[in-house]
């Protein structure tokens, strides 16, 4: 959606990368904001946001939103986030591309979520499941990174990667409900994440025993460590 007069475009891909030069154009000198992140899968799990003020940005002032020169989509902290029915995520594998700014968190359901914290001054990944901080790795924002969550241990644990190294291992991190959303924690709009997406990858199967090659095919491409 363009802020010029509110009027909407599918932007499509050339060469395997997104359009830039066409959403450009259609964007003009102004900005441009995501309506629908399409689901690439083929199985429609469209992620979407039909309120004008809560759709993240990916266009300003006539220039596409980049972290380490690819697009980005720009949560503001105040009201961004989508919507996506991927109904209830466990026994899956996540990977997301991320530049966080603030403490806040990434994805969220109606029951559990996961995003950052601020504390002493610097970020550190965290957990919320009807429980406090529980990852200790301490990092300092922003900057671009690769965290993968894999649900699928036979334990039942949660273990938490960030650019292909285990930082955390913790007990059913479970997002579950009808909804998942990407930007908050629930569907009472707490927690607002503040900095960039880049791509989300949910996996329905366990692809604990590809990991490490999912990590190294999105590095390839997003240059990230």
């Amino acid at each position: 959606r363009r802020s010029s007069d509110n009027a909407e475009q599918d932007i499509a891909f050339v060469n395997n990368e997104l359009d830039t030069a066409s959403l450009e154009t259609f964007a003009g000198a102004g900005d441009a904001f995501v309506t629908t992140w399409y689901d690439q899968s083929g199985s429609g799990n469209d992620a979407t946001q039909t309120t004008a003020s809560a759709q993240p940005q990916i266009v300003s002032s006539g220039s596409t939103i980049l972290e380490n020169g690819k697009a980005a989509v720009d949560f503001d902290g105040v009201s961004n986030y989508f919507d996506v029915s991927l109904g209830t995520l466990k026994e899956v594998f996540t990977s997301f591309v991320s530049t966080p700014n603030t403490g806040s968190q990434i994805i969220g359901g109606e029951n559990g979520a996961f995003g950052y914290s601020r504390e002493n001054s610097r970020h550190r990944v965290w957990k919320v499941n009807s429980s406090t901080v529980n990852f200790s790795d301490f990092i300092v924002l922003p900057l671009t990174e690769l965290i993968t969550i894999d649900y699928s241990d036979s334990s039942n644990y949660s273990k938490l990667y960030r650019d292909g190294s285990l930082i955390g291992t913790e007990a059913s991190l479970n997002i579950s409900g009808n909804t998942t959303y990407i930007g908050q924690n629930n569907s009472g709009g707490a927690y607002i994440f503040n900095g960039s997406i880049q791509e989300i990858v949910f996996y329905t199967i366990n692809k604990s025993l590809v990991r490490t090659g999912i990590e190294t095919n999105i590095n390839d491409f997003y240059s990230i460590y």
